[in-house]
């Protein structure tokens, strides 16, 4: 019996979600560099997932704050996001300069300054070892800059209905932007299709438009038949995607590739957190699991520089000391950074809460005094 999507803070099964996202990343940088195991072409997988993922929290954010209050503070939405991204990036970039420095390597500061401005994907040339994989995180925060204003827009203008148009309209404006730049040919522009919002916003619109729809008629109707076949969304971007990835490149993944992937990856996002007693649902939520998702941030801030850029140190002769470096690395900032930010942010909300309310006893509390709950899935 599929129950509806969760409106507590935490939805369930996303958190597993973004476990198979990270692992997936990192098992795949160590078989670069180790060529253990040979699944290529399954890294892009991980970060499709984390661009679906977001499209959808955000979006669910949103909508919900709108439906409680009224309207969506852009204030509030920035500073939330600010606060959960910015620390433990920062403090990573603070921590690879020092390395490099005791290291007696250069300190790649040019790449330090892109990953820090979110321009890595649009000028390659300032990624280094330490920000090789900062173009998605680029990509995610172009995509917050622009979607709120977007979405208020939509939802002032037509509701729900046209917010989804709008996306389905970007959804299917991405592959052709992505052939649009592959066939310029331009210096500017080589190689960039697959790293800048405009061609993988496919993605993070995907997980929107499943956010905006949920609850709608034509589309309950249309997910009630195809959640019972749900298993093809998993089996066909974990198994077919990357032999297509391989076997035809770029002549997939540039035209309806990225695209399907995404819509699939937007749909079983839908069913796992409408199923979460289901097995796969009960494997997802196993609190190791969802654990490795919770951290997954701190995790992937840190696994290129551990897998990649340290070569010669003790943990990289082999892929087991790899992981492990990763890990610790990757749950020292989730613990020592990212959850000190999250009790701060708590603490000085419950001391607004408490304001307020000391407030209300003498005066009419005002919408814009409601207290906004903590991001779902993302503390």
């Amino acid at each position: 019996m599929e129950q509806p999507v969760s409106q507590s803070h935490r939805i369930p099964s996303l958190d597993g979600i973004r476990a198979f996202a990270v692992a997936t990343v990192i098992l795949c940088h160590i078989q670069q560099r180790f060529t253990v195991i040979n699944f290529p072409a399954l890294a892009p997988d991980g970060v499709e997932v984390f661009f679906v993922l977001s499209g959808f929290l955000i979006t669910t954010l949103l909508l919900r704050e709108q439906e409680r209050t009224g309207s969506i503070s852009l204030a509030g939405f920035f500073g939330r996001r600010a606060a959960r991204i910015l620390p433990p990036l920062f403090v990573y970039l603070a921590v690879a300069a020092v390395v490099c420095k005791v290291a007696g390597k250069a300190v790649p500061w040019s790449s330090i300054l892109g990953a820090g401005l979110f321009v890595g994907g649009i000028f390659p040339r300032v990624s280094s070892f330490l920000t090789e994989h900062m173009w998605s995180l680029a990509v995610e925060e172009q995509f917050y800059l622009l979607w709120p204003f977007l979405l208020i827009w939509a939802l002032r203008r037509g509701g729900k209905r046209l917010a989804a148009w709008a996306s389905l309209g970007l959804i299917l404006a991405s592959p052709v932007l992505r052939m649009a730049m592959f066939a310029v040919h331009s210096p500017i522009l080589a190689h960039k299709q697959g790293s800048v919002l405009p061609g993988r916003m496919d993605s993070l619109f995907a997980g929107c438009l499943a956010a905006i729809c949920l609850g709608m008629p034509r589309f309950e109707r249309a997910y009630a038949r195809a959640s019972k076949m749900w298993w093809l969304a998993p089996v066909f971007f974990c198994i077919l995607a990357p032999v297509l990835r391989v076997a035809v490149g770029n002549a997939y993944t540039f035209t309806f590739g990225y695209t399907l992937e995404s819509l699939l990856i937007a749909f079983f996002i839908v069913w796992v957190a409408r199923n979460p007693a289901s097995f796969v649902g009960r494997v997802l939520n196993f609190p190791p699991i969802a654990l490795l998702g919770v951290a997954s941030y701190s995790l992937y801030l840190y696994q290129s520089a551990m897998i990649h850029g340290w070569r010669g140190a003790w943990w990289t002769r082999s892929p087991l000391t790899d992981l492990v470096a990763v890990l610790l690395a990757g749950f020292g900032s989730y613990y020592l950074v990212e959850r000190p930010v999250v009790w701060l942010r708590l603490r000085a909300r419950s001391t607004r809460e408490r304001r307020h309310e000391a407030a209300s006893h003498t005066e009419p509390l005002q919408v814009g005094e409601l207290p906004v709950p903590a991001p779902i899935n993302a503390d």
